[in-house]
């Protein structure tokens, strides 16, 4: 299919089709959805080239670990509770104070 004829079905200008095939304008997730019903095909068929941004680090391991604490009573309360100090100065010394401890401390 031509962009002319894409651009004429989903009432689009052949230079907004070549927009969002180069990349320089970004595209809505309607219009992508719309793209794939109109060629049948899934969603995810426009994502098979890109690259695994996980592969070559250990950031499942950590996207684990973090959504199990954040799901802890403790990581619940704790962000509830950073996110109730309005002053960012005093939530970066939280941070900082929370990441000297964080490493040295031993669980009791």
């Amino acid at each position: 299919m031509t962009q002319e004829k894409l651009g004429e079905i989903v009432r689009l200008s052949t230079l907004q089709i070549q927009k969002y095939e180069s990349g320089k304008t970004a595209i809505t997730a309607s219009r992508l959805l719309q793209f794939a019903k109109l060629f049948k095909v899934p969603v995810e068929a426009f994502f098979s080239e890109l690259p695994d941004p996980t592969e070559g680090s250990n950031f499942p391991k950590e996207a684990e670990a973090l959504t199990l604490f954040a799901g802890s009573v403790e990581g619940r309360e704790l962000c509830a509770a950073i996110q109730g100090i309005r002053s960012d100065r005093t939530r970066r010394l939280i941070l900082q104070l929370v990441q000297e401890l964080g490493p040295r401390q031993t669980e009791s």
